[in-house]
């Protein structure tokens, strides 16, 4: 398998769905996380996030692994457009009361190419 910012590889476009579930707070790298999940989805396909809500329990980097404390929703839309994905949202997943984490469910899909690429494509 090649590094997709060398060349690309045999899982580029082979998924309908990539889900990132509470996955990001412990990358070393979030965008790089998002852009590879879209690498992998096939035109039309979506990434679905499943991750943190930003907070203040510092206590997780020790005990937990976490890099980050969790992500704003305006954080997670730019991830998802500068990977390339459209339509993309971003809302409450759950929360419960006196509880510091709160889940965001964040999405975005991945372009259709040109209608002459497709056809290129389903001959192949």
């Amino acid at each position: 398998m090649t590094n997709s910012l060398k060349g690309t590889s045999h899982l580029d476009a082979s998924v309908d769905v990539a889900l990132l579930s509470q996955a990001l707070h412990h990358a070393s790298d979030p965008a790089r996380a998002v852009q590879e999940a879209a690498r992998i989805t096939v035109p039309g396909g979506r990434v679905l996030i499943l991750d943190l809500r930003q907070h203040r329990e510092e206590w997780v980097r020790s005990k937990l692994g976490d890099r980050s404390l969790g992500f704003r929703e305006a954080q997670l839309k730019r991830l998802l457009t500068t990977a390339g994905l459209r339509d993309t949202r971003v809302g409450v997943g759950s929360r419960k009361t006196g509880d510091p984490f709160t889940v965001l469910v964040a999405s975005g899909t991945k372009p259709r190419g040109p209608a002459k690429a497709r056809k290129h494509e389903e001959h192949q």
